[in-house]
């Protein structure tokens, strides 16, 4: 029997009344778990954890619109040598630190490149400049 928005049924020994509610369908969202509960994550979160499911970090991205320049290159590699000489315990530690090049930075992801040219990543420009208002 339909009387409005209430339904019933009825058998020998059994009766179900229910209402049917209308309301927005909730959308599906994204759940972290926290101490032992369930909370919704937020998009910031939610990106975090895209990037770390397939083993990307912040520092890893592309900043767009840096100019990476040799000159920045240049004294980025100076000085991490002259770091790793400085960090050395033993003159024979010392002499044996090797020049870092592009091509090391590119291994190590502080710089990419992409299709011949090369991007400075966010690890990059924490390194070399005053970019970020944090750095």
């Amino acid at each position: 029997m339909n009387q409005g928005n209430r339904y019933q049924y009825q058998r020998e020994f059994v009766s179900v009344s229910m209402r049917i509610y209308r309301w927005p369908i909730p959308q599906v969202s994204t759940y972290i778990r926290i101490a032992g509960t369930s909370r919704p994550a937020d998009t910031v979160k939610i990106r975090e954890l895209e990037m770390e499911g397939v083993n990307l970090s912040w520092d890893e991205l592309t900043c767009v619109g840096y100019k990476v320049t040799d000159d920045a290159v240049n004294l980025l590699c100076k000085d991490m040598k002259r770091y790793m000489v400085e960090s050395a315990s033993t003159e024979e530690d010392k002499k044996a630190v090797w020049d870092v090049t592009l091509e090391h930075l590119l291994n190590w992801k502080v710089l990419e490149r992409t299709e011949g040219e090369i991007f400075a990543t966010n690890s990059f420009v924490l390194l070399t400049g005053d970019y970020f208002s944090f750095s």
